[in-house]
């Protein structure tokens, strides 16, 4: 079955019409995603569309011109493992976040360089000025495009190299010299990778905006 045939037939069911399935692909991707309670979904094609209904990254380089079978069980797979990244990282925070929070209360008198140095209003208020201003784009859209750039760039590099011959293993043996480049394995420091992995992607995701 189709990629678009399997998205149209999401469509119908979530808001039945009687339109033919090729015209009901063109449905907007973010209010699908809206419609299913916010759900993040990843509709592969020349251009990538990543969604949770409030937040879209798209990915528009190119891929395999060959459109061999299996390119989509690689991408599943680079997203899963994404995905692990992503939790490890989020649990982190949440622990950090927990430490701040129990931290006992600032005695009276002490060290001006042990108290915050902001003027008016209390580190919580600031803390959430600040998370407004930079409100990181979520982690599973992050998950996401990592894997739509690294499946599209290991396919293309399989291309170059065995032109209309590739096929899936051809992609593969390109993916851990990709990997390597996205994320490098920084002697064996896994904690490192997946603490910045966030800001990794969200570095390429400025570049291919520019």
């Amino acid at each position: 079955m189709r990629g678009y045939d399997v998205y149209s037939m999401i469509v119908k069911l979530i808001s039945p019409t009687s339109q033919p399935l090729k015209e009901v692909e063109n449905v907007d991707t973010s209010e699908l995603a809206s419609k299913l309670g916010g759900v993040t979904i990843f509709r592969k094609g020349r251009t990538d569309v990543i969604t949770n209904g409030k937040v879209t990254l798209e990915y528009h380089e190119d891929g395999s011109p060959r459109r061999c079978g299996g390119q989509g069980d690689i991408t599943a797979g680079s997203i899963g493992t994404f995905l692990a990244w992503n939790h490890i990282r989020e649990e982190k925070n949440k622990k950090k976040q927990e430490e701040v929070k129990n931290k006992p209360p600032r005695e009276k008198g002490e060290s001006p360089n042990e108290t915050s140095t902001k003027k008016g209003g209390d580190d919580n208020s600031l803390e959430k000025e600040e998370e407004e201003e930079t409100m990181p784009t979520p982690g599973p859209l992050l998950a996401c495009y990592a894997g739509a750039v690294l499946t599209k760039t290991a396919g293309l590099r399989a291309f170059e190299q065995s032109k209309r011959a590739t096929t899936t293993s051809d992609i593969i043996s390109h993916l851990g010299e990709v990997f390597e480049e996205l994320f490098p394995a920084q002697d064996n420091m896994f904690d490192e990778v997946v603490n910045e992995f966030g800001e990794m992607i969200e570095d390429i995701i400025d570049v291919q905006g520019e």
